[in-house]
């Protein structure tokens, strides 16, 4: 399921918008993921890790991935 709703708006990025790049900050716990968006061609960006608050009001580390659109 996961997949196919990233597929499908990278699907929509690449055909219907002006947009360079697809973004998104990923907590560093969710490892499965980190390598779903991997396995999807998004890179790790060279920006330095950050803290965000999950919905549990936890303070979690994230990192910015990034997919660059043709």
């Amino acid at each position: 399921m996961g997949t196919a709703m990233v597929d499908e708006a990278l699907y929509w990025a690449e055909t219907a918008s002006t947009l360079e790049a697809v973004g998104l900050l990923v907590q560093t716990r969710n490892v499965a993921a980190m390598k779903l968006y991997q396995k999807m061609g998004f890179q790790r960006t060279q920006t330095a890790e950050q803290t965000v608050t999950d919905d549990d009001g936890e303070q979690v580390t994230a990192v910015e991935m990034v997919y660059p659109l043709q």
